[in-house]
Order: C-alpha cells, then sequence, then structure tokens
C-alpha cells in the first residue's frame, strides 16, 4: 500500500483521522465508522492501539517508542525499537488505506 503521497516511512508524521468508534467491552475489541458510512470495521488489537494513541500528529517511529514507554507494549514484545517501528507501520498502513489515519507530513 503506498498511498497517496508513496510508501509510509518511518519519520512520516500522521494522526489519526478522529472517527465514531465503540468498544465490546466483553472481549476489549474497536470498531470505527469507516469515512462515507458502511458497517463498523474491527481493528485489529495492534491497529486499535495504533489509532487510539495517534491521536496527535505523530510519527511511526515516535509512536512505537511511545507505546513501549507507556507499558502498553512490553520490551520483549517490542523486540528491537525499528522492528517494532516496522510492525506500527504496518499497522498505520493499514489504517491509511481503511480511512482512518492521515498524512500530516512527508519526510524527504
Amino acid at each position: 500500500m503506498t498511498g497517496r503521497g508513496g510508501p509510509l516511512r518511518l519519520d512520516t508524521v500522521l494522526r489519526a483521522t478522529r472517527r465514531p468508534w465503540t468498544t465490546d467491552q466483553g472481549e476489549g475489541k474497536v470498531y470505527v465508522l469507516p469515512p462515507g458510512g458502511g458497517p463498523p470495521a474491527l481493528l485489529s488489537p495492534p491497529g486499535a492501539l495504533v489509532w487510539q494513541r495517534a491521536g496527535e500528529p505523530t510519527s511511526a517511529r515516535r509512536l512505537a517508542t511511545d507505546l513501549v514507554a507507556s507499558g502498553a507494549v512490553s520490551v520483549e514484545e517490542a523486540l528491537s525499537s525499528d522492528e517494532f517501528a516496522r510492525l506500527v507501520l504496518r499497522q498505520l498502513q493499514e489504517l491509511e488505506a481503511a480511512g482512518l489515519v492521515e498524512r500530516v507530513h512527508e519526510v524527504a
């Protein structure tokens, strides 16, 4: 997925597009209403975490660092910052394809 500005990079700055959303309290699942209507989209657990944390403009690398620092993801899960940042980047690409994040700034 390349999006409108080419592939996402670790330093591309993005922001979550605020959409109506809800959680299934029993299972902790996050559902988001996609742009233009349609049925609610179920976000994967990592995707939901990334989307909820990207309320302010942030880069994939910074988001990965913040998730680990907050304790939302253990250091063991993160493995290495770059590897985890790439995992976050994949989640952001999926969210961008669904219209749930937008690019704020492209790094040349």
